[in-house]
Protein backbone atom coordinates (compact mmCIF):
# COMPACT_ATOMS: atom_id res chain seq x y z
CA UNK A 1 0.00 0.00 0.00
CA UNK A 2 3.33 2.43 0.74
CA UNK A 3 4.24 2.15 -2.59
CA UNK A 4 0.42 3.74 -4.39
CA UNK A 5 -0.59 5.58 -0.98
CA UNK A 6 1.06 9.01 0.01
CA UNK A 7 -1.41 10.20 2.62
CA UNK A 8 0.20 8.62 6.01
CA UNK A 9 -2.91 8.97 7.90
CA UNK A 10 -4.90 7.53 4.79
CA UNK A 11 -1.83 4.95 4.82
CA UNK A 12 -1.77 4.45 8.64
CA UNK A 13 -5.39 3.38 8.29
CA UNK A 14 -4.98 0.53 5.58
CA UNK A 15 -2.30 -0.79 7.29
CA UNK A 16 -4.34 -0.96 10.71
CA UNK A 17 -7.26 -2.87 9.37
CA UNK A 18 -7.58 -6.38 10.06
CA UNK A 19 -7.79 -7.93 6.96
CA UNK A 20 -4.28 -6.50 6.07
CA UNK A 21 -2.74 -7.75 9.13
CA UNK A 22 -3.83 -11.09 8.07
CA UNK A 23 -3.07 -10.77 4.75
CA UNK A 24 0.76 -10.09 5.84
CA UNK A 25 0.77 -13.01 8.48
CA UNK A 26 0.10 -15.22 5.79
CA UNK A 27 3.50 -13.51 3.79
CA UNK A 28 5.57 -14.09 6.37
CA UNK A 29 4.05 -17.71 6.33
CA UNK A 30 4.89 -18.53 2.96
CA UNK A 31 8.32 -16.79 3.06
CA UNK A 32 9.40 -19.04 6.36
CA UNK A 33 7.84 -22.10 4.79
CA UNK A 34 10.15 -21.43 1.74
CA UNK A 35 13.30 -21.35 3.92
CA UNK A 36 12.26 -24.39 5.88
CA UNK A 37 11.33 -22.72 9.37
CA UNK A 38 8.11 -24.76 10.75
CA UNK A 39 8.61 -24.65 14.41
CA UNK A 40 10.08 -22.65 16.86
CA UNK A 41 13.02 -24.28 17.49
CA UNK A 42 13.49 -23.29 13.53
CA UNK A 43 13.48 -19.95 13.75
CA UNK A 44 15.85 -19.94 17.04
CA UNK A 45 18.04 -21.73 14.82
CA UNK A 46 17.93 -19.05 11.77
CA UNK A 47 19.94 -16.59 10.02
CA UNK A 48 19.75 -12.63 10.27
CA UNK A 49 18.44 -12.61 6.28
CA UNK A 50 15.89 -15.31 7.37
CA UNK A 51 14.23 -12.88 9.85
CA UNK A 52 14.23 -9.51 7.98
CA UNK A 53 12.44 -11.65 5.34
CA UNK A 54 9.16 -11.02 7.70
CA UNK A 55 7.62 -8.19 9.31
CA UNK A 56 8.55 -6.61 12.15
CA UNK A 57 5.20 -7.74 14.09
CA UNK A 58 5.74 -11.12 13.17
CA UNK A 59 9.44 -10.95 14.08
CA UNK A 60 8.33 -9.73 17.45
CA UNK A 61 5.89 -12.04 18.06
CA UNK A 62 8.04 -15.09 17.09
CA UNK A 63 10.65 -13.84 19.40
CA UNK A 64 8.07 -13.07 22.33
CA UNK A 65 6.95 -17.09 22.19
CA UNK A 66 10.22 -18.56 21.55
CA UNK A 67 10.96 -16.33 24.98
CA UNK A 68 7.79 -17.52 26.52
CA UNK A 69 8.43 -21.26 25.78
CA UNK A 70 11.63 -20.94 26.62
CA UNK A 71 11.18 -19.92 30.07
CA UNK A 72 8.51 -22.62 30.46
CA UNK A 73 10.33 -25.44 29.42
CA UNK A 74 12.74 -24.61 32.00
CA UNK A 75 10.64 -24.19 35.05
CA UNK A 76 8.85 -27.83 33.68
CA UNK A 77 12.48 -28.96 34.00
CA UNK A 78 13.13 -27.93 36.97
CA UNK A 79 9.80 -29.41 37.90
CA UNK A 80 10.40 -32.65 37.00
CA UNK A 81 13.92 -32.32 38.62
CA UNK A 82 12.59 -31.75 41.94
CA UNK A 83 9.68 -34.76 41.18
CA UNK A 84 12.55 -37.10 40.20
CA UNK A 85 14.93 -36.13 43.38
CA UNK A 86 11.73 -36.58 45.77
CA UNK A 87 11.22 -39.98 44.04
CA UNK A 88 14.43 -41.21 44.71
CA UNK A 89 15.01 -39.80 48.45
CA UNK A 90 11.36 -41.68 48.77
CA UNK A 91 12.97 -44.93 47.78
CA UNK A 92 16.09 -44.89 49.53
CA UNK A 93 13.82 -43.89 52.72
CA UNK A 94 11.47 -46.93 51.79
CA UNK A 95 14.44 -49.77 51.78
CA UNK A 96 16.54 -47.66 54.91
CA UNK A 97 13.53 -47.95 57.01
CA UNK A 98 12.16 -51.06 56.29
CA UNK A 99 9.88 -52.39 59.60
CA UNK A 100 10.62 -56.07 60.67
CA UNK A 101 7.88 -58.55 61.48
CA UNK A 102 8.52 -62.21 62.72
CA UNK A 103 7.05 -65.37 62.92
CA UNK A 104 6.80 -66.97 66.43
CA UNK A 105 6.06 -70.73 67.48
CA UNK A 106 5.54 -71.85 70.86
CA UNK A 107 1.22 -71.30 70.64
CA UNK A 108 -0.98 -74.02 70.22
CA UNK A 109 -3.84 -73.19 70.27
CA UNK A 110 -2.42 -71.05 66.93
CA UNK A 111 -3.31 -72.45 63.71
CA UNK A 112 0.50 -74.96 63.17
CA UNK A 113 1.36 -73.70 66.98
CA UNK A 114 2.17 -70.21 65.08
CA UNK A 115 1.43 -66.86 64.69
CA UNK A 116 2.59 -63.63 63.33
CA UNK A 117 3.98 -60.71 65.52
CA UNK A 118 3.62 -57.63 63.24
CA UNK A 119 6.07 -54.69 65.69
CA UNK A 120 6.48 -52.63 62.84
CA UNK A 121 9.91 -52.32 64.38
CA UNK A 122 12.35 -49.76 62.04
CA UNK A 123 16.33 -50.55 62.28
CA UNK A 124 17.68 -53.18 64.36
CA UNK A 125 15.20 -56.01 64.49
CA UNK A 126 13.42 -56.54 67.65
CA UNK A 127 14.81 -60.22 67.74
CA UNK A 128 17.77 -61.86 66.00
CA UNK A 129 19.44 -65.62 66.11
CA UNK A 130 22.90 -65.46 67.11
CA UNK A 131 25.93 -66.31 64.86
CA UNK A 132 26.48 -69.76 66.49
CA UNK A 133 22.52 -70.80 65.80
CA UNK A 134 22.79 -69.63 61.91
CA UNK A 135 26.36 -71.15 60.97
CA UNK A 136 25.56 -74.62 61.04
CA UNK A 137 26.30 -77.36 58.73
CA UNK A 138 24.88 -80.17 58.83
CA UNK A 139 27.12 -83.72 57.96
CA UNK A 140 25.59 -85.63 54.99
CA UNK A 141 23.00 -87.90 56.98
CA UNK A 142 21.63 -84.77 58.46
CA UNK A 143 20.54 -83.02 55.80
CA UNK A 144 17.22 -83.72 55.63
CA UNK A 145 16.66 -84.16 59.23
CA UNK A 146 13.75 -82.86 60.98
CA UNK A 147 14.21 -79.63 62.72
CA UNK A 148 12.68 -79.07 66.33
CA UNK A 149 11.97 -75.62 67.21
CA UNK A 150 13.93 -72.88 68.82
CA UNK A 151 14.11 -72.31 72.47
CA UNK A 152 12.95 -68.90 71.78
CA UNK A 153 10.17 -69.46 69.44
CA UNK A 154 11.14 -67.18 66.37
CA UNK A 155 11.21 -69.10 63.33
CA UNK A 156 11.04 -66.41 60.53
CA UNK A 157 11.97 -62.29 60.48
CA UNK A 158 9.73 -60.34 57.75
CA UNK A 159 11.79 -57.11 56.01
CA UNK A 160 8.65 -54.86 54.94
CA UNK A 161 9.22 -52.49 52.92
CA UNK A 162 6.25 -49.21 52.12
CA UNK A 163 7.76 -48.57 48.61
CA UNK A 164 8.54 -52.42 48.13
CA UNK A 165 11.78 -53.40 46.01
CA UNK A 166 13.70 -53.05 43.95
CA UNK A 167 13.56 -56.53 42.38
CA UNK A 168 9.63 -55.55 41.82
CA UNK A 169 10.82 -51.66 40.45
CA UNK A 170 9.42 -50.10 43.64
CA UNK A 171 6.14 -51.18 43.25
CA UNK A 172 4.14 -50.53 46.84
CA UNK A 173 2.72 -53.82 48.73
CA UNK A 174 4.98 -56.30 46.55
CA UNK A 175 5.96 -58.92 48.78
CA UNK A 176 7.65 -58.55 52.22
CA UNK A 177 11.67 -60.49 51.90
CA UNK A 178 11.65 -63.77 54.21
CA UNK A 179 14.44 -63.71 56.01
CA UNK A 180 15.67 -67.18 57.48
CA UNK A 181 19.14 -68.65 58.95
CA UNK A 182 20.47 -69.30 56.11
CA UNK A 183 19.97 -65.38 54.90
CA UNK A 184 21.72 -64.54 57.88
CA UNK A 185 24.52 -67.09 57.60
CA UNK A 186 24.93 -65.27 54.01
CA UNK A 187 25.27 -61.81 54.96
CA UNK A 188 27.74 -62.82 58.17
CA UNK A 189 30.34 -64.26 55.69
CA UNK A 190 29.99 -60.81 53.72
CA UNK A 191 29.86 -59.14 56.91
CA UNK A 192 33.00 -60.35 58.28
CA UNK A 193 35.34 -59.63 54.83
CA UNK A 194 33.52 -55.91 55.96
CA UNK A 195 35.00 -55.86 59.49
CA UNK A 196 37.83 -57.03 58.77
CA UNK A 197 38.78 -54.60 56.23
CA UNK A 198 37.37 -52.11 58.61
CA UNK A 199 39.56 -53.34 61.61
CA UNK A 200 42.83 -53.21 58.76
CA UNK A 201 42.41 -49.76 58.17
CA UNK A 202 41.21 -50.91 54.42
CA UNK A 203 44.48 -52.65 53.64
CA UNK A 204 42.34 -56.22 53.47
CA UNK A 205 41.95 -57.51 49.65
CA UNK A 206 38.13 -56.54 48.27
CA UNK A 207 36.78 -59.55 47.71
CA UNK A 208 34.12 -61.19 45.23
CA UNK A 209 31.45 -63.82 46.32
CA UNK A 210 29.56 -65.93 44.20
CA UNK A 211 26.37 -67.12 45.79
CA UNK A 212 24.92 -70.25 45.03
CA UNK A 213 21.97 -72.19 45.65
CA UNK A 214 19.26 -74.61 45.06
CA UNK A 215 16.86 -72.47 42.02
CA UNK A 216 13.47 -71.33 43.53
CA UNK A 217 14.44 -70.83 47.05
CA UNK A 218 14.84 -67.46 47.67
CA UNK A 219 18.09 -66.01 46.61
CA UNK A 220 16.77 -63.20 44.52
CA UNK A 221 13.66 -62.03 46.59
CA UNK A 222 14.62 -62.91 49.96
CA UNK A 223 18.43 -62.83 49.77
CA UNK A 224 19.00 -59.37 47.85
CA UNK A 225 17.04 -57.23 49.60
CA UNK A 226 17.83 -58.44 53.00
CA UNK A 227 21.85 -57.33 51.81
CA UNK A 228 20.61 -54.05 50.39
CA UNK A 229 18.70 -53.32 53.64
CA UNK A 230 22.18 -54.38 56.18
CA UNK A 231 24.84 -52.56 53.50
CA UNK A 232 22.58 -49.45 53.96
CA UNK A 233 23.01 -49.21 57.40
CA UNK A 234 26.82 -49.73 57.27
CA UNK A 235 29.33 -46.82 58.06
CA UNK A 236 29.14 -44.40 54.74
CA UNK A 237 33.21 -44.67 55.48
CA UNK A 238 33.19 -48.31 54.76
CA UNK A 239 29.90 -48.82 52.26
CA UNK A 240 29.12 -45.36 50.64
CA UNK A 241 27.73 -46.43 48.38
CA UNK A 242 25.63 -49.30 46.88
CA UNK A 243 25.00 -51.35 43.54
CA UNK A 244 21.89 -53.63 42.73
CA UNK A 245 22.12 -55.33 39.42
CA UNK A 246 18.70 -57.08 39.29
CA UNK A 247 17.10 -58.85 36.02
CA UNK A 248 17.88 -56.08 33.72
CA UNK A 249 18.04 -52.65 35.73
CA UNK A 250 20.98 -51.23 37.89
CA UNK A 251 20.02 -49.26 41.13
CA UNK A 252 22.86 -47.13 42.29
CA UNK A 253 21.84 -45.84 46.24
CA UNK A 254 24.54 -43.00 46.99
CA UNK A 255 25.53 -42.55 50.60
CA UNK A 256 27.91 -39.57 50.37
CA UNK A 257 28.17 -36.48 48.66
CA UNK A 258 25.45 -34.17 47.30
CA UNK A 259 23.18 -37.03 46.51
CA UNK A 260 23.39 -39.00 49.62
CA UNK A 261 20.02 -40.64 51.06
CA UNK A 262 18.80 -40.96 47.04
CA UNK A 263 19.04 -43.94 44.58
CA UNK A 264 19.01 -43.67 40.89
CA UNK A 265 17.54 -46.17 38.99
CA UNK A 266 19.33 -47.01 35.47
CA UNK A 267 17.08 -49.04 32.62
CA UNK A 268 20.69 -49.98 30.88
CA UNK A 269 22.78 -52.20 33.43
CA UNK A 270 26.28 -50.76 31.69
CA UNK A 271 25.25 -47.23 32.92
CA UNK A 272 24.75 -48.21 36.69
CA UNK A 273 27.85 -49.95 36.12
CA UNK A 274 29.52 -47.27 34.75
CA UNK A 275 28.36 -44.93 37.97
CA UNK A 276 29.89 -47.59 40.30
CA UNK A 277 33.20 -47.41 38.41
CA UNK A 278 32.91 -43.50 38.29
CA UNK A 279 32.60 -43.94 42.07
CA UNK A 280 35.25 -46.38 42.52
CA UNK A 281 37.56 -43.97 40.95
CA UNK A 282 36.92 -41.74 42.90
CA UNK A 283 37.95 -43.70 45.88
CA UNK A 284 34.05 -44.29 47.31
CA UNK A 285 34.15 -48.00 49.09
CA UNK A 286 31.19 -49.62 48.21
CA UNK A 287 29.47 -53.40 47.57
CA UNK A 288 27.86 -54.48 44.26
CA UNK A 289 25.60 -56.92 44.30
CA UNK A 290 24.67 -58.71 40.77
CA UNK A 291 21.80 -60.71 40.01
CA UNK A 292 21.70 -60.96 36.48
CA UNK A 293 22.51 -63.65 34.20
CA UNK A 294 24.20 -61.42 31.51
CA UNK A 295 26.98 -62.29 30.68
CA UNK A 296 28.47 -58.85 28.64
CA UNK A 297 28.13 -57.15 31.88
CA UNK A 298 30.38 -59.61 34.24
CA UNK A 299 33.58 -57.85 33.01
CA UNK A 300 31.96 -54.39 34.28
CA UNK A 301 32.06 -54.78 37.68
CA UNK A 302 34.42 -53.57 40.03
CA UNK A 303 36.10 -56.48 41.19
CA UNK A 304 38.65 -55.71 42.90
CA UNK A 305 38.05 -52.66 44.10
CA UNK A 306 34.38 -52.83 45.56
CA UNK A 307 33.26 -55.83 47.39
CA UNK A 308 31.42 -57.93 44.79
CA UNK A 309 28.48 -60.34 45.25
CA UNK A 310 27.13 -62.37 42.18
CA UNK A 311 24.00 -64.71 42.68
CA UNK A 312 24.07 -67.38 40.09
CA UNK A 313 21.33 -69.95 39.29
CA UNK A 314 24.41 -72.33 38.01
CA UNK A 315 25.89 -71.33 34.65
CA UNK A 316 29.09 -72.51 33.38
CA UNK A 317 29.88 -69.38 31.58
CA UNK A 318 29.14 -66.92 34.31
CA UNK A 319 31.38 -69.01 36.56
CA UNK A 320 34.25 -69.29 34.05
CA UNK A 321 33.94 -65.17 33.25
CA UNK A 322 34.06 -65.07 36.97
CA UNK A 323 36.82 -66.88 37.53
CA UNK A 324 39.02 -65.28 34.65
CA UNK A 325 39.41 -61.86 36.84
CA UNK A 326 40.25 -63.34 40.12
CA UNK A 327 39.48 -65.95 43.20
CA UNK A 328 35.86 -66.15 43.83
CA UNK A 329 34.73 -66.89 47.29
CA UNK A 330 31.53 -69.04 47.43
CA UNK A 331 28.28 -68.78 49.64
CA UNK A 332 26.01 -71.43 49.67
CA UNK A 333 22.83 -71.00 50.57
CA UNK A 334 20.82 -74.29 51.47
CA UNK A 335 17.21 -74.24 51.12
CA UNK A 336 14.01 -74.26 53.20
CA UNK A 337 13.42 -77.08 56.06
CA UNK A 338 10.04 -77.72 56.90
CA UNK A 339 9.87 -75.78 59.94
CA UNK A 340 10.67 -72.66 57.80
CA UNK A 341 8.27 -73.99 54.87
CA UNK A 342 5.57 -73.93 57.64
CA UNK A 343 6.36 -70.80 59.32
CA UNK A 344 6.61 -68.70 55.83
CA UNK A 345 3.03 -70.40 55.01
CA UNK A 346 1.60 -68.97 58.24
CA UNK A 347 2.72 -65.42 57.37
CA UNK A 348 1.30 -66.62 53.60
CA UNK A 349 -2.02 -66.66 55.12
CA UNK A 350 -1.74 -64.03 57.26
CA UNK A 351 -1.65 -61.68 54.48
CA UNK A 352 -4.25 -62.82 52.26
CA UNK A 353 -6.30 -62.86 55.91
CA UNK A 354 -5.40 -58.74 55.64
CA UNK A 355 -6.31 -58.67 51.97
CA UNK A 356 -2.76 -57.94 50.94
CA UNK A 357 -1.05 -59.80 47.99
CA UNK A 358 0.64 -62.76 49.23
CA UNK A 359 4.21 -61.87 50.64
CA UNK A 360 6.39 -64.54 48.71
CA UNK A 361 3.76 -67.02 47.26
CA UNK A 362 1.80 -66.77 44.57
CA UNK A 363 -1.61 -66.49 45.08
CA UNK A 364 -3.06 -68.50 41.96
CA UNK A 365 -2.79 -71.38 43.88
CA UNK A 366 -3.90 -73.63 46.94
CA UNK A 367 -3.24 -72.39 50.31
CA UNK A 368 -4.15 -75.46 51.99
CA UNK A 369 -1.21 -76.76 53.96
CA UNK A 370 -1.75 -80.47 53.63
CA UNK A 371 -1.60 -80.05 49.70
CA UNK A 372 1.58 -77.72 50.19
CA UNK A 373 3.44 -80.62 52.51
CA UNK A 374 2.56 -83.63 49.63
CA UNK A 375 4.06 -81.06 47.14
CA UNK A 376 7.16 -80.67 49.16
CA UNK A 377 7.51 -84.81 49.47
CA UNK A 378 7.48 -84.80 45.42
CA UNK A 379 9.40 -81.96 44.03
CA UNK A 380 10.82 -80.59 47.47
CA UNK A 381 10.64 -77.60 49.92
CA UNK A 382 10.90 -75.11 46.73
CA UNK A 383 8.28 -72.39 47.58
CA UNK A 384 8.53 -71.67 43.76
CA UNK A 385 6.85 -75.09 42.63
CA UNK A 386 4.84 -74.99 45.83
CA UNK A 387 1.42 -72.82 45.75
CA UNK A 388 0.91 -72.60 42.01
CA UNK A 389 -0.30 -75.92 40.35
CA UNK A 390 1.21 -74.87 37.13
CA UNK A 391 4.38 -74.95 38.25
CA UNK A 392 4.43 -77.95 40.15
CA UNK A 393 2.78 -79.85 37.25
CA UNK A 394 5.71 -78.87 35.32
CA UNK A 395 8.06 -79.87 37.80
CA UNK A 396 6.38 -83.09 39.21
CA UNK A 397 6.33 -84.14 35.11
CA UNK A 398 10.61 -83.38 34.39
CA UNK A 399 11.78 -84.59 37.35
CA UNK A 400 11.14 -89.00 37.16
CA UNK A 401 11.76 -89.33 33.37
CA UNK A 402 15.45 -88.08 33.90
CA UNK A 403 15.93 -90.27 36.57
CA UNK A 404 15.05 -93.12 34.79
CA UNK A 405 17.41 -92.03 31.72
CA UNK A 406 19.23 -95.36 30.83
CA UNK A 407 22.54 -93.51 30.29
CA UNK A 408 25.73 -94.93 32.43
CA UNK A 409 27.05 -91.89 33.55
CA UNK A 410 23.51 -90.58 35.01
CA UNK A 411 23.38 -93.87 37.01
CA UNK A 412 26.34 -93.21 38.47
CA UNK A 413 25.79 -89.78 39.56
CA UNK A 414 22.33 -91.09 40.94
CA UNK A 415 24.58 -93.45 43.22
CA UNK A 416 26.84 -90.13 44.29
CA UNK A 417 23.19 -88.19 44.87
CA UNK A 418 22.16 -90.77 46.89
CA UNK A 419 25.35 -90.95 49.35
CA UNK A 420 25.90 -87.23 49.56
CA UNK A 421 28.99 -87.68 47.64
CA UNK A 422 28.68 -86.08 44.35
CA UNK A 423 30.52 -82.68 45.09
CA UNK A 424 28.88 -79.57 43.16
CA UNK A 425 31.51 -78.12 40.60
CA UNK A 426 31.12 -74.58 39.07
CA UNK A 427 31.59 -75.85 35.61
CA UNK A 428 28.35 -79.05 36.25
CA UNK A 429 24.65 -78.15 35.79
CA UNK A 430 22.20 -78.70 38.23
CA UNK A 431 19.50 -80.55 37.04
CA UNK A 432 15.69 -80.90 38.32
CA UNK A 433 16.27 -83.86 40.47
CA UNK A 434 19.00 -82.38 42.49
CA UNK A 435 19.33 -79.37 45.34
CA UNK A 436 22.65 -78.27 46.21
CA UNK A 437 23.87 -78.64 49.94
CA UNK A 438 26.72 -77.53 52.25
CA UNK A 439 27.59 -80.43 54.30
CA UNK A 440 30.67 -81.66 56.25
CA UNK A 441 32.95 -84.48 55.81
CA UNK A 442 34.86 -84.85 58.69
CA UNK A 443 36.59 -81.82 59.47
CA UNK A 444 36.14 -80.49 56.22
CA UNK A 445 33.00 -78.59 54.08
CA UNK A 446 32.06 -78.98 50.96
CA UNK A 447 28.97 -78.42 48.64
CA UNK A 448 27.23 -81.47 47.53
CA UNK A 449 24.21 -82.47 45.65
CA UNK A 450 21.08 -84.91 47.19
CA UNK A 451 17.87 -85.66 46.18
CA UNK A 452 15.55 -82.63 45.98
CA UNK A 453 12.78 -84.92 47.73
CA UNK A 454 11.86 -88.04 49.83
CA UNK A 455 9.71 -88.85 46.75
CA UNK A 456 12.84 -88.15 44.19
CA UNK A 457 14.86 -90.42 46.98
CA UNK A 458 12.67 -93.62 46.73
CA UNK A 459 12.54 -93.39 42.81
CA UNK A 460 16.51 -93.38 42.61
CA UNK A 461 16.68 -96.40 45.27
CA UNK A 462 14.23 -97.75 43.06
CA UNK A 463 15.91 -97.54 39.38
CA UNK A 464 18.91 -98.27 41.01
CA UNK A 465 18.01 -101.67 43.08
CA UNK A 466 16.44 -102.89 39.84
CA UNK A 467 19.69 -102.20 37.76
CA UNK A 468 21.60 -105.22 38.08
CA UNK A 469 24.87 -104.46 36.96
CA UNK A 470 24.67 -101.19 39.74
CA UNK A 471 23.02 -103.20 42.45
CA UNK A 472 26.05 -104.73 43.68
CA UNK A 473 28.09 -101.39 43.46
CA UNK A 474 25.86 -99.28 45.33
CA UNK A 475 26.33 -101.84 48.46
CA UNK A 476 29.61 -101.73 47.90
CA UNK A 477 29.77 -98.29 48.53
CA UNK A 478 27.50 -97.75 50.96
CA UNK A 479 29.43 -98.96 53.50
CA UNK A 480 32.44 -96.33 52.99
CA UNK A 481 30.20 -93.78 54.25
CA UNK A 482 30.33 -93.46 58.43
CA UNK A 483 28.50 -90.27 58.41
CA UNK A 484 25.64 -91.46 56.28
CA UNK A 485 25.54 -95.14 58.29
CA UNK A 486 22.00 -94.26 59.95
CA UNK A 487 20.09 -93.36 57.00
CA UNK A 488 21.59 -95.74 54.86
CA UNK A 489 20.77 -98.54 56.64
CA UNK A 490 17.58 -97.32 57.31
CA UNK A 491 17.11 -97.18 53.02
CA UNK A 492 19.27 -100.56 52.22
CA UNK A 493 19.75 -102.05 55.30
CA UNK A 494 18.33 -105.83 54.07
CA UNK A 495 19.66 -105.23 50.62
CA UNK A 496 23.43 -105.20 51.69
CA UNK A 497 22.68 -107.71 53.62
CA UNK A 498 22.36 -110.07 50.84
CA UNK A 499 25.73 -109.59 49.71
CA UNK A 500 28.22 -111.73 50.94
CA UNK A 501 31.51 -109.51 50.56
CA UNK A 502 29.52 -106.66 51.68
CA UNK A 503 28.26 -108.44 54.78
CA UNK A 504 31.94 -109.51 55.72
CA UNK A 505 33.33 -106.00 55.26
CA UNK A 506 30.55 -104.46 57.61
CA UNK A 507 31.82 -107.44 60.08
CA UNK A 508 35.23 -105.97 59.88
CA UNK A 509 34.28 -102.76 60.61
CA UNK A 510 31.94 -103.73 63.74
CA UNK A 511 34.72 -105.53 65.14
CA UNK A 512 36.89 -101.84 65.42
CA UNK A 513 33.97 -100.22 67.22
CA UNK A 514 34.69 -99.77 70.33
CA UNK A 515 33.96 -102.41 73.16
CA UNK A 516 32.85 -104.21 70.00
CA UNK A 517 35.08 -107.32 71.27
CA UNK A 518 33.96 -107.44 74.89
CA UNK A 519 30.40 -105.84 74.61
CA UNK A 520 28.14 -108.26 77.01
CA UNK A 521 24.75 -109.18 75.24
CA UNK A 522 22.67 -107.73 78.69
CA UNK A 523 24.37 -104.77 78.02
CA UNK A 524 23.61 -104.33 74.23
CA UNK A 525 20.21 -105.39 75.28
CA UNK A 526 20.12 -102.63 77.06
CA UNK A 527 21.60 -100.29 75.17
CA UNK A 528 18.87 -100.77 72.62
CA UNK A 529 21.86 -102.11 69.95
CA UNK A 530 20.05 -104.00 67.01
CA UNK A 531 23.20 -105.72 64.93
Amino acid sequence: PARYISDEHLLGKILGLEEYRITQLWRDVRALKARDVVTLNDWNMVASATRRAVSDATRALLDEALRCTSRSRSASRVSDEHRELAEERSRYRSVYNASWSFVESGHASAPMGMIVVDTECVGEPPRMWEEREVDVTPFPGEADAIVSGTDDGLELLLLISKRGWPLYSFMEGMFAAIVRREVVRAWNILKRGIDSRRANGGTSPRRLYSLLGTPGIGKTAALGPFLLYQLLHCSPDTIGAVSYVVCDSGYVFFKLGSRAGTVKEYHYVCDALAVVNELSDEGVQGCAIYDSSKLENVTNLPIGTWDVVVFNAPDEEVFYKIEEQTIVSYILLNGYNRRELMAAHVWNEHMLQRSHRSSFFSTRGTSDWSVIESRAGTVGPVPRYLYDGNSYKNMRTSIFPRINCRSYDLRELLIDTLLYRAKWLPHARVFYPLKIVQVKHGACEHFATGPCSSAVEIEMRRVLLGDQRLRGQLMWRLVWCPETCVKLFEMFGVCMLLYRNVSKLIVRKLTRLPGACCCPRDDAARRGTRL
